[in-house]
């Protein structure tokens, strides 16, 4: 991989570590407490507001998820290590890291 390429993937990889903690900020509301008024709202509504909840909750902990990776991926690429497949320790195809920079396993090794 050359310079130009790891230069495109760290700014692609920064873009979506900004991204995806806006995400984060702007669904924090969705998962907070439900607090219903009982009497107003029915069974059903309540029921949904919690389901709701619980997905927005998913969501949050799928972007944390995410965040490390994308961290993790820079940290390889400060490193020098970025692109490596940890388990055979072949480069990993650049097309490959452009469509999932964050991967950490050739495809060869990702199958098997």
């Amino acid at each position: 991989m050359d310079a130009h390429e790891l230069t495109a993937l760290h700014a692609h990889l920064i873009a979506w570590r900004e991204q995806i903690k806006q995400e984060i900020a702007l669904g924090r509301d969705a998962s907070a407490v439900v607090t219903l008024d009982q009497v107003a709202v029915g069974r059903v509504s309540r029921i949904d507001a919690l389901a709701q909840q619980q997905i927005a909750i998913a969501h949050q902990n799928q972007r944390t998820v995410q965040i490390r990776q994308i961290e993790g991926a820079l940290e390889r690429m400060a490193q020098g290590v970025y692109g490596v497949c940890y388990v055979c320790q072949e480069e990993i195809e650049v097309a490959r890291l452009h469509a999932n920079p964050i991967a950490t396993r050739c495809v060869v090794c990702l199958e098997s």
